[in-house]
């Protein structure tokens, strides 16, 4: 007999819905609204563009917002502020990449919805080619706070 779809997966992913749908009941208290905490100097994932909130993370909590039928608002702040923001009430959620660690863990709750990874990037053609972060030595480079590099 061939089987369409696989129940233990299913039941999985159905279980998953019905947690994260009773998580939203009561993580958004206030009504008509998610508020989010967002550092928009991260293209393309949160930024400015014609003075409103864009990019894939803001499409994700639009479309989010929508399907709870609530509106989303943006907070643009700095990266040190969000998990302070969160901890003081001043939004519901974060909105911006984030590593999952160990410590971070301990005071706020995390989504895995995205991967990715590190980049050295280089003037093509140029002399200089890292291709570890040990290169960087004796060199100057530039770096944005409060990420992993």
């Amino acid at each position: 007999m061939t089987r369409i779809f696989a129940p233990r997966p299913l039941t999985l992913l159905l279980c998953a819905a019905a947690a994260l749908t009773s998580f939203s009941a009561l993580a958004f208290q206030q009504s008509g609204k998610i508020t989010a905490g967002s550092d928009m100097t991260f293209f393309p994932y949160e930024y400015m563009e014609n003075n409103k909130p864009a990019g894939f993370d803001i499409e994700l909590l639009d479309g989010l917002a929508k399907t709870m039928g609530r509106e989303a608002v943006n907070i643009d702040t700095r990266f040190p502020n969000l998990i302070p923001g969160l901890q003081g009430g001043r939004f519901d959620i974060t909105n911006s990449s984030m590593y999952i660690t160990a410590e971070r863990l301990k005071v706020i709750d995390m989504v895995p919805y995205l991967k990715s990874g590190e980049a050295i990037l280089a003037r093509k053609g140029g002399d200089y080619q890292p291709k570890t972060p040990e290169a960087f030595c004796g060199h100057k480079i530039g770096s944005m706070g409060a990420t992993s590099w």
